[in-house]
């Protein structure tokens, strides 16, 4: 994707976060994707997309041990899931209420690289990619904050210790992105009342 790091940032963030048939973009597929605009200095939630994305066993591998970690079936995809070239279409459609094609786009994750990466895969690839969006060069990634605060960068620690959830059960990528905000949420309430005792 494209990375014009002279451009200035709009008042949005996007949050994203993927489910997966496995760890590696080039053969695995992002089976459900959950994205949401943010307000970049109140971190308030502005809007949410989510879908599902039916799997080609033809063009993906399926990994057994990833089904256990999501609980998304094959069988519940034919079902629920849509063509890869819909859901492109559905998120293009989303990104571009807020971004154009030039504006820089700031990414919030968990694993920023693993997300990115599925999301390219979602477009078409990296070179169709970068005719849809421009990332910022700068992302903001809720794993290397948790791996700051509490020595762990692992999705199911970080949420329980900093969001104080219950043990996850599958993993679910609109939960996930709620996740993700409500850690930068805190953060900046936490530099707030720090500012205020100065």
């Amino acid at each position: 994707m494209s990375d014009r790091s002279s451009s200035k940032l709009n008042d949005y963030a996007l949050v994203i976060d993927w489910e997966t048939t496995g760890l590696n973009a080039e053969i695995h597929l992002g089976i459900e994707i959950a994205a949401a605009v943010v307000d970049r200095m109140s971190w308030k939630v502005l809007e949410v997309f989510q879908t599902y994305v039916f799997f080609d066993k033809d063009r993906y591998v399926w990994e057994d041990a990833a089904e256990k970690v999501h609980g998304i079936s094959q069988v519940f995809l034919a079902g629920e899931g849509i063509a890869q070239e819909e859901a492109r279409s559905e998120f293009v459609r989303f990104i571009r209420k807020y971004w154009t094609i030039t504006d820089p786009v700031l990414q919030v994750s968990h694993n920023v690289p693993f997300d990115r990466g599925f999301t390219e895969q979602l477009l078409g690839g990296h070179e169709a990619a970068v005719k849809e969006i421009t990332w910022y060069h700068y992302y903001l990634d809720t794993a290397q904050i948790g791996l700051a605060l509490c020595g762990n960068a692992k999705s199911d620690v970080v949420f329980a210790e900093i969001n104080r959830s219950k043990k996850r059960g599958y993993h679910s990528a609109v939960e996930d992105v709620h996740s993700c905000v409500y850690i930068l949420q805190t953060v900046k309430e936490a530099w707030r009342e720090y500012q205020l005792s100065r």
